[in-house]
């Protein structure tokens, strides 16, 4: 909640927040808001403006608040813009809008998606830098837990967020069916057909590793006080940290993980459309049940990412020997998520 210097709860920010619970956004949404209208209420408080007075003017001025440094990042002053409008027009029923916009016309413009035109910054696009092959084996070859590694797979034979990953309950893994359910962005729910390295890990680290728990979570602590507790971000943080300063390999991190097999299928390397390649390529490792979700799995782009990883991609054989190898060593009756 927001509260006031002398620790008071904002009322109209609050009935605001709770309108944001019974849309039925998630907790994360719901915080990265209330921040939002933390920076709103400090920028009112400095220019002596109460949200029933605010004017096109005053969304510029906003705008100028948040370039100071340390300046924040164009895609949040845009956010922060829009929410800010809408907590106006909740309040008041009108959203407030540039009169004269012409004279802003170099930096900023209505977004032609809104019917309000709500008021905009450019965003520069953002290009994603891949991992090499060599420096993805040494950041593997550092993680010393069957937890990490099953993590790491995920994200980057899978294309899965961190917060997809951590998001994993052991229902939702079908090592028979070979598939797996996420739970993505907007609480959408998708199915993806589930890599057999992907699989031999996982089975692995809930046999071997994953602690006796209530918790339906598939990541779980290993160890200290909170073992047996899902894993956080914080944690899952934490432990790429940890090993990216291990490997040496700085620009590690979950984001290039999920986006790494965009970068091993380029125009210039393949025969034939990406189209046909990861259509055959997803008729190649499906079973009935994937058949089935082939046109949503299809629209998560994983046709292109399930090529990536079956194509013969030096990074994955030499994990896919590296799991085989070590689940060729252990013996077991029964399995976790079987």
């Amino acid at each position: 909640e927001l509260v006031t210097t002398d620790g008071q709860p904002v009322e109209d920010a609050e009935r605001f927040i709770h309108t944001l619970i019974l849309r039925g956004l998630s907790p994360r949404t719901r915080r990265t808001y209330a921040y939002d209208l933390l920076a709103a209420y400090r920028w009112m408080a400095e220019a002596d403006r109460q949200p029933e007075q605010f004017t096109g003017d005053d969304l510029v001025a906003f705008i100028d608040y948040l370039q100071r440094p340390p300046s924040a990042s164009p895609s949040t002053i845009n956010r922060r813009l829009r929410l800010l409008q809408r907590f106006v027009q909740f309040l008041t029923g009108t959203a407030p809008v540039v009169d004269a916009w012409r004279q802003y016309a170099h930096a900023l413009h209505f977004h032609s998606r809104s019917r309000r035109g709500s008021l905009r910054i450019k965003e520069p696009h953002r290009v994603v830098h891949p991992l090499k092959d060599a420096q993805m084996l040494e950041f593997y070859s550092s993680l010393r837990t069957w937890r990490d590694r099953a993590m790491v797979l995920l994200m980057w034979a899978e294309g899965l967020r961190a917060a997809e990953v951590l998001d994993l309950t052991v229902n939702d893994i079908d090592a028979a069916g070979q598939s797996l359910r996420i739970h993505g962005k907007g609480r959408k729910q998708r199915i993806m057909p589930l890599a057999e390295a992907v699989a031999t890990t996982l089975r692995i680290y809930g046999q071997l590793e994953r602690p006796t728990t209530s918790s339906q979570a598939v990541f779980i602590v290993l160890k200290g006080p909170r073992r047996g507790a899902p894993l956080s971000m914080d944690g899952l943080r934490r432990i790429f940290r940890y090993h990216r300063t291990k490997s040496g390999i700085a620009q590690a991190n979950p984001h290039r993980f999920r986006h790494y097999p965009e970068f091993r299928i380029m125009p210039s390397r393949l025969c034939i459309g990406r189209r046909l390649l990861g259509i055959l390529t997803f008729v190649r490792n499906s079973t009935r049940h994937n058949q089935r979700s082939f046109r949503k799995v299809r629209s998560e782009s994983s046709g292109r990412k399930r090529f990536a990883f079956t194509s013969g991609s030096l990074v994955f054989s030499s994990i896919r020997c590296l799991a085989a190898r070590s689940a060729s060593t252990y013996t077991w009756t029964v399995s976790r998520f079987s």
